[in-house]
Formats: structure tokens, sequence, C-alpha cells
């Protein structure tokens, strides 16, 4: 899945088992860097995608960290795009750990900045509570993880689980989401762009096919579902990780768009995880702030590597 002929030069893409008895292959998108990178040598930012998502939600995105001297590596999460869709594994530490290890095992590296949005988000914090001497900064947003008590709040909440996450408890359910959306794919995803943007014009009939022709697939719903039926268990393991381990030392910038109610209780559910947060909004922005504002989204993420000194 990629831009066919107006994909940059240079962008290659890649579909490999994270290890070698992996039940997974992962696909991801290989960007270098097109400006020279401050250090010696270039330091590699993931992308991890959302739902209804692939790798594709960050194309206004990577051409600006590229030109910032970083390599890009997106990914296609377990279930999701070109990725293959296994029965099992959709809690966020098993997502996580299909990503460290394709970043340790297979790009070879000791050191990565890692980004998350929406259901991407809990994949990143997954993938860094397992390996927080590779993940150097985390950028998470738009995403509360299970096991922390801003989740446990909306979750309880008729205004949330009656408004903007019924989705969550709808999902979660088995069989029947497959069964109403199976060939209604592309109407129930633009209704679910559209139900939690700030601009409901903000994506054009092309990159909504895009993602309609990426969930049509057999087995997408079915595994794009099963990562909120997994919420359950990401929560036990959440806690229970959380119960034998120190919060994150690494920077972690924590973000919301202006126009979503996440952004009431998101700098609040990172500083239960980690000690050095950096909380942002991306204005003119509801969930989907990488397309919505992508000149806000890039500004903000500059912004933070820079303050950080992690460019």
């Amino acid at each position: 899945m990629s831009f066919g002929s107006a994909e940059p030069k240079g962008w290659t893409h890649h579909l490999v088992a994270p290890t070698p008895d992996s039940e997974v292959k992962i696909h991801y998108v290989d960007c270098p860097p097109t400006t020279s990178s401050p250090s010696s040598t270039p330091k590699t930012i993931l992308l991890i995608h959302g739902f209804p998502q692939t790798w594709y939600e960050f194309r206004h995105i990577i051409p600006a960290l590229t030109e910032m001297g970083l390599r890009v590596v997106a990914v296609d999460y377990r279930g999701a795009g070109a990725s293959t869709r296994p029965v099992g594994g959709y809690d966020k530490m098993t997502m996580g750990k299909d990503l460290g290890d394709l970043v340790v095992n297979v790009l070879g590296l000791k050191k990565v900045l890692v980004l998350g949005h929406d259901i991407g988000s809990m994949v990143a914090v997954g993938m860094t509570l397992q390996f927080r001497d590779v993940v150097e900064g985390l950028m998470i947003m738009e995403g509360p993880s299970p096991g922390t008590k801003a989740y446990d709040t909306i979750t309880r909440d008729d205004k949330f689980t009656y408004g903007p996450l019924y989705h969550w408890f709808f999902h979660a359910q088995p069989d029947v989401p497959e069964l109403l959306a199976h060939g209604k794919e592309r109407q129930y995803i633009s209704h679910f762009f559209t139900r939690l943007c700030y601009n409901p014009g903000f994506m054009p009939k092309e990159d909504l096919d895009v993602y309609a022709n990426a969930y049509e697939q057999f087995g997408a719903m079915r595994a794009g579902f099963d990562t909120y039926r997994a919420f359950r268990q990401d929560r036990k393991d959440f806690q229970a990780h959380m119960a034998k381990n120190p919060k994150l030392s690494m920077p972690v910038l924590a973000a919301a768009g202006d126009a979503c109610f996440f952004a009431d209780y998101y700098e609040d559910m990172a500083k239960e995880f980690a000690d050095n947060v950096s909380f942002k909004v991306v204005a003119r922005s509801g969930h989907w702030m990488p397309e919505e504002n992508s000149e806000g989204f890039i500004n903000m993420i500059k912004e933070f590597l820079n303050e950080q000194k992690l460019l």
C-alpha cells in the first residue's frame, strides 16, 4: 500500500518477521533523511498509526521529519494495512514487542524515537515499557492506555461511554461488529472519521479510499476490532508491569487535539507512568491530528525534540 507513482523517491517498503519464529510479518516504510543529520548518525523515529488507519496517516508528516535529518520508519502494526493478520496477539504488550523486536532485530538499532497515535499510542507505551533502554524519546497522543486512572475515569463516565467512546464497547463485542460492518467498511470508516474530527471536510475522497481499501481486506476489520477486545488484558498487563517497575525516565510528549476531550486527561495520564512529561495540544484539530492539522502537528513534534535535545 503506497502512494504509487506519487510516493517520494527513496521510500522503500518491507514485509518482515520481527523474530525468526514470529507468527506475524510487519510491513514498514523506510524513509531516509533528506538533509544532513545534526548528529553523526541519523536518528530513527518509529511512527505507529491508529484505527481505522495504516502507516498512510503520516503521509504529510514524513517529509517534514526527513527534512529534519531523521530516518523515518512508519509501520503497519499487527493486523493492519499490509501486515499479516494472525488470530491473536492484539494485546498491546504483544503488539509492542512486535515493534521492539523489529527495531532491534531487523533494523539493528540501539536507540529509537517512538511516536504513536490512537491505538498506536497504546502500542507505543507497551513497546516502551518492554524496551526502556532502546526508546530515547516517546511521543503519545489521543489514546489513553488501559490500566491508567485516566482510562478508568473516562470509561466509567456516561458522557463518554454514551458519546465519543461508545465504539470502545461496540468493538469489544464478539462477532457483531464484523457482521454489521461487512460490506459497509467505507461507510463505517467515513462515519468514524467525521464523528471525531474538528473539520468534517479534512479528508479527501482519495485518502478515504486508501483506508477503505485497506479495511475491506479479509480479516482486517476483525483484527482492528481485536485491538479493542484486548483492552481488559491490556489493563491487567499494564498494572502488573507498573507494580514491579519504576516509571519511565526518558522524555515523553503527551499530546491531544484542542477540540478533543482527551486534552483534559492526557497529561495526568502520562504522568502516571513517566517522570519527564511535556504536554502540548494541536490547534484546530480533533482526534486525527496528523491529518487535520499536519503543519501544527509537525511544529509540535519539532518543538518537543528541540526542547529535549533529541535531534
